[in-house]
């Protein structure tokens, strides 16, 4: 069985993608699958991907969250990683460590990052919350199905509306402060600058 699907939703990502392709591709633990989920309109981001030697899956999707949506659909995986198409993971190591804490067989697992120009991030913030990323995660397929859990397919705060109806479904869930994505926010040119720009919003979500 595939260990870990790797969902990338891309949206005029041209510039970025592949770097975040190749930090999956670089990963010494080669039990995993990556879903490159494509806009068909977006000539340049498709053939961005197709040189990193991806075929990515294309579809007139209208938002990183009905491609995320999409590609949990088709993810043979145990168990689902979420990554933007701007973002990478910080070593090659990765997906063997994750697959060690995954041993735990928890439903979810959050971990740390590194935020930008901000640095290391913890999982949990200075008031003690935790994060609403579902890309600082590791999610259990299964978890996810039978708890109905997907994105709205148009919404800012995607990411937050996931979070919460995973939690509200009582996962059993774990943390570790390791740091494993490289998060970049905002960049120009993306679903959720454009989100910010409409509204007069731009603070972080």
């Amino acid at each position: 069985m595939v260990k870990f699907s790797v969902i990338i939703p891309c949206y005029h990502s041209e510039d970025f993608v592949g770097k975040a392709i190749k930090s999956v591709q670089e990963q010494s633990f080669d039990n995993y699958e990556l879903l490159v989920m494509c806009e068909k309109d977006d000539e340049a981001s498709i053939n961005a991907v197709r040189k990193c030697g991806v075929e990515p899956h294309i579809d007139d999707y209208g938002s990183s969250g009905a491609a995320r949506n999409a590609g949990i659909e088709q993810a043979q995986g145990e168990y689902i990683l979420f990554l933007d198409s701007d973002d990478w993971y910080l070593h090659s190591e990765c997906f063997a460590m994750l697959d060690q804490f995954m041993r735990l067989a928890v439903d979810v697992m959050s971990f740390a990052f590194i935020f930008g120009k901000y640095g290391y991030t913890a999982v949990r913030g200075n008031n003690g919350s935790m994060y609403p990323n579902v890309w600082s995660r590791v999610w259990r397929k299964v978890f996810l199905d039978r708890n109905g859990i997907r994105f709205p397919d148009t919404s800012r705060d995607e990411d937050v509306v996931f979070c919460q109806k995973a939690f509200d479904a009582k996962p059993h869930h774990t943390t570790t402060d390791i740091p494993f994505v490289f998060y970049t926010y905002p960049r120009e040119g993306s679903r959720m600058s454009e989100k910010e720009s409409e509204d007069g919003n731009g603070n972080e979500g």
